[in-house]
Formats: structure tokens, sequence, C-alpha cells
């Protein structure tokens, strides 16, 4: 079964609840959870750092960087964001080639059953990669989940350990006694 991410994410941000349920999120901690994890270690090397969120929804990472900009292909995720006037109707592809962010993110845009998810996160992601002047961090759900719904691709923590050393940077790979069942990946390029 796929899922049509403009549909899905349409419908859940018609919902009355709250942003992390509407991200699909499972609680507001874990979210914010989610969102140290990616930038894991930032801040000890960039101070005010861009920040591109791939895949934003509601944009919940807006309150955490003062130089962000979202990106989504849904609308209606856009239409309920906390903060619209830096969030854009964009995918990653829409991103014009010069444009650069010291890190660029995504949280939960992975997830979603679309139908070879493994080719198009490769695609996205290198995208991502092309646009990271710094860093680029991503989370997935991996296949040791302990659970299953139809809605949710789980990848192989190995392929995608093994895409991230195709980039060429230095890979970090950070697990979570809070989200066992999801990796979050940095990749920081060389430094010159």
């Amino acid at each position: 079964m796929t899922f049509d991410p403009i549909e899905y994410y349409g419908d859940r941000a018609a919902s009355d609840g709250p942003a992390h349920a509407v991200n699909g999120w499972g609680s507001a901690e874990s979210m914010r959870e989610r969102y140290r994890m990616l930038t894991l270690g930032v801040s000890d090397k960039l101070s005010r750092p861009s920040v591109l969120d791939v895949g934003c929804g509601t944009a919940e990472a807006a309150a955490l960087y003062s130089h962000y900009t979202g990106i989504d292909i849904c609308q209606a995720m856009i239409d309920r964001s906390r903060a619209p006037e830096r969030v854009f109707l964009a995918s990653i592809h829409d991103v014009p080639a010069d444009a650069s962010y010291d890190c660029v993110i995504t949280s939960g845009s992975l997830t979603l059953e679309v139908g070879d998810n493994e080719s198009r996160a490769v695609s996205c992601l290198s995208a991502m990669y092309a646009h990271a002047a710094k860093m680029v961090a991503w989370n997935f759900m991996h296949a040791r989940c302990g659970y299953e719904m139809p809605q949710n691709h789980h990848y192989s923590r190995e392929f995608m350990l093994e895409f991230a050393e195709t980039l060429g940077g230095t890979v970090v790979a950070i697990e979570s006694t809070a989200l066992p069942w999801e990796m979050t990946i940095q990749v920081w390029r060389p430094r010159p």
C-alpha cells in the first residue's frame, strides 16, 4: 500500500489535533527529541546557523532557529504553520541551485510509504546535501522497529549508513533510548 503525501498530510492538517499529532509524532516530547538529535552538536560548531527544514509540516522547528526556512509540498500543512512567513510551498528539487544553508534537515518526511522509498530518499538527501554548506541531517524509522503501521516505511540502517558514506563527509549516527525505533544521521562537510 502506498500513500500520496499531499493527500495524507492534507487530511492530517485538517484535524484539530495538536501540532505534534498533525505532523505524525506521538508526543510533543518525541517531536522535541527528534529535533534535538537532528541538531546535536550544531551549537558547538556554529552560532546562529541558517537552517532549511525539508518537509517541515507545521514548522515546529522554526521556534528553535532564528535563521529558519521551511519547505513543504502540502499547502494545508503550511497553512497551519507556526511561521507562515518563513515557510514555502516547494520540494527540495525546487530550491534554486545556488541556495545554501548551514544546516539542511528533515524529520519524518522520509517515513510515509510512497513506493520506492529508497530511491526517493537518495534523491531527496542528495539534493539536501547539495544545499548544505556545513551539515545535512535526517531521521528515519529503521527495519528493527518493534511495530508496523501501513503508512510507515522502515529503512535498513545499513542502507542509510552506506548511502551517507557516499556523500563524502563525516558521518555521525545518533540513536536515542527515547526513540529506539529510529535513527538520525548527520553528514558534516569536510573542512576546507
